[in-house]
């Protein structure tokens, strides 16, 4: 799998996340993943839904939990 191929997928996962994570401050939950070039596309695909239901989650809790503040174009989230 080439480099160009591997940005491809972390961009499409990157824009997926924040299609999901905007709220009305465009609020985004971030998370990393370590990936190698000895993954294969199916593991490749596998930790970006891993990834993407755990921000997610994640973001979903802080949510429920009231941890999430917006005031004007600001936003804050705080920890657990």
């Amino acid at each position: 799998m080439s480099s160009s191929n591997v940005l491809t997928i972390y961009v499409r996962l990157y824009l997926v996340i924040q299609t999901y994570m905007s709220i009305e401050t465009k609020l985004s939950f971030q998370d990393v993943i370590r990936v190698t070039h000895r993954d294969s596309i199916s593991d490749l695909v596998r930790k970006g839904r891993i990834i993407e239901r755990n921000v997610l989650v994640n973001a979903i809790q802080a949510h429920v939990d009231d941890r999430i503040i917006s005031y004007k174009n600001k936003c804050v989230v705080f920890n657990e």
